[in-house]
């Protein structure tokens, strides 16, 4: 949050006066007879009655004027901007100075003020944007109002088209996650939100990251856990930039989900092949519909990770034909498409950068350089160890071939030749593992 500038104009005067100013600001607008009549109970709550403890000395009859403020406040009255906006940083000062920053009061009269601001039809979005970054900076930094401050900031941006304004950021929200005195349901309400309100502003991308976030904090047992998974599980096999699903596999509130079918489909994009999608598909083709998720794009999502994993098995040395050279049949057969829409899968799938290498319709075969590989678990760590051997040997190779050419004083190898070989060897292979591949165009 970037700190507002702060503007009190009904900064002096005694409590009393501070309370009739307030209340003259609330009546504006109001005829003469009607003006009267609406001060009326502020002053009679004000006045101490012969005998009675000064207002500045009762507490509880101060909080009680307070409330009447607050639930006298209809949108943003009849001041213009710097008025309202000094309107609203007095009565927020007079909250947090009356109440313990954790009394149930303050965010009951916080989230009626919230409303009312982000509620007001017809007026400017700057000066509610000011009001509320106001009340959020004016609150303890661990305290629950700057949630609620910040839902409000985010309803109004959201209604306005104006969520660009916020400059939400990931590393900002994190920070103040951690800082916020709030439940962890609370924490994935605020995500929740955030979320909807980026892909309402068509930013699918930053939206996924909260989505995401909101379900690695939730509660398992959490009555939200449930729907907060099927969700996260629906967006990500939906959204054509995801392919990864590690960290929803990882998230304690999937186990909340393990009967449903889209849990056994999020683990067929997960592991699985063309096979187990046929498998899933006839016992549950149903629920595709009911979920609103498009057949043809999940297959042609999941053949882009099934031909990455073929191709990260086909690169040297653990390659088990000893090549990097897929052949189109074999691509055919394991995306379960005819040899002739192969070249075009393949091309889809480099363009999704999760794989490189080269087509040769000569030899009909894909020859691999690099492929993405689905998660990172045992196999993967022992084809990286393989790997890792093969970058040892082939550097050992290069200085064996470099100090024979110092003592024999001769010629460096030819093109071609073994050394170079090992070069280029050498250069295919941890980058493989995890990687993010470039596209070939």
């Amino acid at each position: 949050m970037a700190s507002g500038d702060s503007v009190i104009i009904f900064s002096e005067g005694t409590f009393q006066e501070q309370i009739q100013e307030l209340v003259n600001y609330l009546a504006r607008g109001l005829s003469q007879d009607d003006r009267i009549a609406y001060i009326k109970p502020y002053q009679d709550v004000l006045i101490t009655p012969a005998g009675g403890k000064p207002i500045a000395e009762d507490e509880e009859r101060r909080q009680k004027t307070v409330q009447m403020v607050v639930a006298g406040v209809k949108g943003l009255g009849e001041g213009n901007e710097r008025e309202q906006e000094g309107f609203f940083n007095l009565l927020f000062a007079h909250i947090f100075t009356l109440w313990p920053e954790t009394a149930p009061e303050v965010l009951e009269q916080v989230d009626t003020l919230a409303t009312q601001i982000a509620g007001t039809p017809g007026q400017a979005s700057l000066v509610k944007y000011r009001i509320i970054s106001n009340l959020f900076n004016a609150a303890p930094r661990k305290s629950a109002v700057r949630l609620h401050a910040y839902k409000a900031l985010l309803n109004v941006a959201a209604e306005n088209g104006e969520v660009s304004l916020l400059q939400v950021s990931k590393s900002d929200v994190e920070g103040w996650l951690e800082e916020w005195d709030v439940s962890a349901e609370d924490k994935a309400e605020l995500l929740v939100q955030i979320a909807e309100a980026l892909e309402k502003s068509g930013q699918p991308e930053e939206a996924y990251t909260f989505q995401l976030r909101r379900l690695s904090i939730i509660p398992p047992t959490s009555s939200s856990a449930a729907e907060a998974a099927l969700a996260t599980i629906s967006k990500a096999l939906s959204l054509p930039f995801v392919y990864s699903f590690d960290p929803i596999m990882e998230a304690p509130a999937v186990a909340s989900v393990k009967s449903h079918p889209l849990f056994s489909l999020l683990q067929v994009f997960w592991r699985g092949g063309m096979g187990e999608w046929a498998e899933w598909l006839s016992a549950h083709e149903s629920t595709l519909s009911e979920l609103g998720l498009n057949k043809l794009e999940l297959e042609q999502k999941l053949r882009m990770l099934a031909l990455s994993s073929l191709a990260s098995q086909y690169l040297t040395p653990t390659s088990p034909s000893g090549t990097s050279d897929i052949p189109y049949a074999l691509i055919a057969k394991v995306l379960s498409i005819p040899e002739d829409l192969v070249e075009p899968a393949v091309i889809a799938t480099i363009r999704a950068n999760l794989v490189t290498g080269k087509l040769s319709q000569t030899t009909k075969s894909f020859r691999v350089y690099r492929a993405a590989v689905r998660g990172f678990e045992q196999p993967e760590w022992e084809r990286l160890e393989e790997r890792a051997s093969a970058w040892r040997d082939g550097l050992l190779g290069v200085l064996s071939v470099l100090k024979s050419k110092r003592v024999g004083g001769g010629a460096a190898p030819e093109k071609g030749s073994e050394g170079k070989a090992i070069v280029e060897n050498v250069g295919a292979t941890l980058l493989s593992e995890g990687a993010t591949v470039e596209a070939a165009a």
